[in-house]
């Protein structure tokens, strides 16, 4: 819990408000007939976010000591830091982009499915990760616990 904070936080700086806006572009350029528009606008918005998310992502590793040290105030946030790290800004980025193309496509089928999916996953990567590394000591664990959340801020999108 004491990463959690910077999950939104990268998110937010990730995502920039896009899954809204290609929603919106989709559901025009569908509505238009223009196909060829709707793929130009889903590589576009996808190059934009993993371009964004691997910036955040590399910034977040360099500043990680000096970000649990001084922002989170507590160094044992360390390591779930660099759990999360890699994972948030990057999955959650581009299953956003994704998710705004189905919306505006207005196919809410993949959306539903994906969900349950990972929460599925999600149940028993927690389980298992926390099992694993709790022998190493709780600072480990909850970077195993961070890891395994890494979907949870999609929720902002």
């Amino acid at each position: 819990m004491m990463a959690q904070p910077l999950i939104p936080l990268v998110i937010t700086l990730t995502c920039l408000g896009l899954p809204v806006a290609i929603s919106k572009l989709v559901a025009e350029a569908e509505a238009q007939g223009q196909h060829h528009k709707v793929k130009k606008i889903l590589i576009v918005s996808l190059t934009v976010t993993a371009t964004l998310s691997l910036f955040l992502t590399l910034l977040t590793f360099i500043g990680a000591k000096l970000i649990s040290q001084y922002l989170l105030t507590d160094q044992r946030a360390y390591y779930a830091m660099l759990a999360i790290t890699p994972i948030a800004p990057i999955v959650v980025a581009i299953s956003s982009v994704l998710k705004g193309y189905f919306r505006g496509r207005q196919n809410m089928n993949p959306l539903s499915f994906s969900q349950i999916i990972e929460q599925l996953v999600r149940i028993g990567f927690i389980n298992v990760l926390v099992h694993i590394l709790l022998p190493y000591g709780i600072e480990f664990a909850a970077a195993g616990a961070m890891a395994s959340i890494f979907s949870m801020g999609e929720r902002l999108s």
